[in-house]
């Protein structure tokens, strides 16, 4: 199994567009897995990461409530476009794009000859400039958290692989 990797997002992507965007900062990570993976089986495995459950645990703190393994299952099939904080924004066969507030998750299947490559990426929008003909930017902020956010990106695409395995 090889390593998670930051790479191009392919061509027909659901973010590729946002990439090209003014201010909108993307980011795209892939690993290949031996097997084949159906979307579906992606959402789960991602969502229910021992990793990503501790962002739930942070998450259910809001006031929006929390998100249980039943809405993880409904989105993974398909049942539902909302789930907690995301809702789905476009959805193929092969990847989906989820958004919240200023965020957009991104996750695909691509079919390869001895098994499925992977990807995951995030879309960050830019907040309108409030000088007048500026262009719109993410704030200094979320750069300043840039670094953390790339690291836990690879960790959680490792974790989606970890789960996938694990089911055979």
């Amino acid at each position: 199994m090889e390593n998670v990797i930051e790479a191009q997002r392919p061509e027909h992507s659901l973010i590729t567009e946002q990439s090209k965007m003014s201010g909108y900062v993307t980011d795209c990570f892939s690993i290949e897995i031996s097997r084949a993976v159906k979307l579906s089986d992606f959402i789960e495995a991602f969502y229910k990461t021992p990793l990503f459950r501790l962002e739930r645990v942070v998450l259910s703190l809001a006031p929006k409530g929390r998100m249980r393994d039943a809405d993880v299952t409904a989105l993974s099939k398909g049942l539902t476009d909302r789930i907690f904080i995301w809702e789905v924004e476009t959805r193929h066969d092969a990847q989906i794009l989820l958004s919240a507030g200023g965020t957009k998750s991104w996750l695909m299947v691509q079919p390869i000859e001895d098994g499925t490559r992977l990807y995951f990426g995030s879309v960050l929008v830019p907040s309108p400039s409030k000088v007048k003909g500026e262009a719109p930017k993410v704030g200094w902020l979320i750069h300043s958290l840039m670094g953390a956010h790339l690291l836990y990106s690879r960790l959680l695409l490792q974790a989606a692989v970890r789960r996938l395995m694990q089911r055979g």
